[in-house]
């Protein structure tokens, strides 16, 4: 029997970092006789299952080539063509699935495999923090609204026990890992913890991808959220990225909002704890303050300096 280990995410967990191990791993992989199938990955991941997973038939008839003959059908026929004892699916999308009939038919069309689910948890706060980070600096979205406006719009389910309900409807508690995912991050790293605890794999013996996303303060953030008002050039705009990024800033402005977040998700967690043994709460009981280093003021000025030359329009 074929095992299906199907991580399902989470968003800002990691999870591009792991695809993209997966995906440029593949050949090395399958000498294991672990398949990440490949042939169904768009940006390196299984999006296509997510994509349909979430009902989104507008990205699969766009960015799907094989749309037409159906997500789980080609899947299918790729894993019953396989030689691999295990199969790889990856795809923070499938987090997002509301629908118990999409998963339910996902698990009778491979009545034959073993299922075993992974999924890595952040805690609420970071969670929201880091995606509101990504949206304001990445060039895809560009978001130009404060935090207290990006929680009261974001409908991500961090009420992270709901949504793993319904895998554990269909597959049982038993099939599903859930992972602290700062706990991995604080004891070494997310890529050779998933394939040396799920795929038996050696991580040392794999070709690890250079992680070259510039991270912003907050202080950084902030500024780049007003000035996604302005259209600058994308030359202009990687330039201030880069000069926002030098800011010496340790200091948060976004804890007082982990309070409103705890209370929010504070029953959720302690649901999840009790299934599946993760306790998320504990993290709120620490001080979200950032520290007590304040800017650097001539790394600060340097920026405004840079600032000057761009044309905002």
């Amino acid at each position: 029997m074929k095992k299906i280990v199907l991580h399902i995410g989470t968003h800002k967990t990691g999870s591009t970092s792991l695809q993209s191990f997966l995906y440029e791993n593949s050949n090395a992989l399958l000498e294991q006789s672990v398949d990440y199938v490949i042939s169904e990955c768009v940006w390196k991941a299984h999006q296509p299952l997510g994509w349909f997973l979430q009902g989104n038939t507008a990205a699969l008839k766009s960015l799907y080539p094989s749309y037409k003959y159906g997500v789980i059908n080609n899947l299918e026929k790729k894993i019953k063509e396989s030689n691999a004892k295990t199969i790889v699916l990856s795809s923070e999308n499938i987090f997002l699935c509301d629908d118990v009939d999409k998963i339910i038919r996902l698990r009778d069309r491979f009545s034959d495999c073993k299922f075993e689910i992974v999924v890595y948890l952040r805690e609420q706060f970071g969670f929201n923090k880091s995606w509101y980070y990504e949206l304001v600096r990445a060039d895809y979205y560009r978001y130009s609204g404060g935090f207290s406006q990006f929680l009261s719009e974001n409908n991500y389910p961090t009420k992270y026990f709901s949504a793993l309900e319904k895998w554990s409807k269909v597959f049982g508690c038993d099939s599903i890992n859930v992972i602290d995912f700062d706990v991995v991050k604080k004891n070494g790293n997310l890529l050779p913890h998933f394939v040396e605890n799920f795929l038996d794999v050696d991580a040392s013996k794999l070709i690890h991808p250079e992680n070259k996303n510039e991270s912003l303060p907050e202080i950084g953030v902030a500024l780049m959220s007003l000035f996604n008002q302005f259209d600058i050039s994308d030359s202009e705009r990687s330039e201030l990225v880069s000069s926002l990024s030098k800011i010496n800033n340790k200091e948060s402005i976004m804890g007082s909002y982990s309070e409103a977040i705890f209370n929010e998700c504070k029953c959720s967690n302690e649901k999840l704890h009790k299934a599946y043994g993760i306790d998320l709460n504990s993290y709120f009981y620490k001080c979200y303050d950032g520290g007590s280093n304040k800017y650097s003021k001539e790394s600060f000025y340097d920026v405004l300096e840079k600032i000057k030359s761009f044309n905002f329009t």
